[in-house]
């Protein structure tokens, strides 16, 4: 187990096992290390009574597996739990696990009203992909079910609905519409809706974008026109001139920079109309402003 994979697990300090006991085991699970979660194998011996090839190998794994394994969880949990794990004589991620869960898979009081906060506290975005902080919102359901205190499908609905942003307010108003029972209201239903109207957004927006870029590649190649034009009658080149040319060609040939170029068009576009600082722009000046 790596220190930078190690990082992706928080120290455990007694409070919300079932997240950090899952995380554990798809850390030693990613990491080959799958051995430890089970028991030491048990010895197999030949006619001769001598331990097999193949039986000595897998006790040899098992133990190298255990002790990266057994080792890097130690190191993520808390000094004070740690000593206690200590007087237990646990040795083995298997023991520790199941010991971690005896002590503290109880939900508490403080647990549960922190989960039940954080359900409150949570909004779905609406200028951003909504999936994550949904996909958050369902895991916290999970886990207080998890922990005998369940949330009833139709009020996880209800308050999801709730959380939805202002752009996305026409979901709540086609369910308020609906004359049908409050029990039909399904968690998974609303997900599916939010990520659609999300996506019918996003797709939107990608389509003004397209269309700025259009807009602004032609002003560019408007502007290059002009800053040639200066160069021929002054015979100077211009600096201005040598950056429109630099933007017109990323505005029409680098895609992935439509949105810098656009505004560095705009940029250079204010610097020329109103801030000419030699004579040869002049004409440049005045041209720039009707592009």
């Amino acid at each position: 187990m790596s220190s930078q994979t190690l990082n992706h697990l928080r120290t455990f300090d007694g409070r919300d096992l079932a997240d950090w006991d899952a995380t554990a085991r798809y850390i030693i699970n990613a990491t080959g290390c799958h051995m430890a979660l089970g028991a030491q194998p048990s010895p197999t011996f030949d006619e001769k009574g001598n331990e097999t090839e193949d039986s000595h190998k897998a006790r040899e794994n098992w133990e190298d597996q255990n002790a990266k394994a057994f080792g890097n969880l130690m190191l993520r949990i808390s000094p004070d739990i740690r000593k206690l794990i200590v007087q237990a004589r646990k040795e083995s991620t298997k023991d520790l696990l199941e010991w971690l869960k005896t002590q503290y898979g109880t939900t508490t009081i403080s647990a549960a009203y922190t989960d039940v906060i954080a359900i409150n506290k949570l909004f779905i975005p609406g200028d951003c992909d909504p999936t994550p902080v949904i996909d958050k919102l369902r895991a916290l359901f999970t886990r207080l079910e998890d922990n005998k205190l369940i949330y009833p499908e139709p009020l996880r609905a209800v308050t999801f609905l709730s959380k939805l942003p202002a752009q996305m307010e026409e979901i709540a108003r086609n369910y308020n519409r609906k004359t049908a029972d409050a029990t039909s209201l399904t968690f998974s239903a609303i997900r599916d809706d939010a990520i659609m109207s999300w996506q019918q957004c996003s797709s939107k927006g990608k389509n003004k974008i397209q269309s700025d870029y259009q807009i602004y590649s032609k002003k560019a190649r408007t502007l290059t026109s002009i800053s040639n034009n200066c160069r021929r009658r002054v015979r100077v080149p211009t600096l201005a001139g040598h950056v429109v040319s630099v933007v017109e060609k990323i505005a029409v040939n680098a895609n992935s920079s439509i949105g810098s170029s656009c505004a560095l068009m705009r940029t250079l576009r204010n610097l020329l109309i109103h801030h000419p600082t030699q004579p040869q722009l002049t004409y440049l000046a005045v041209s720039a402003k009707h592009a």
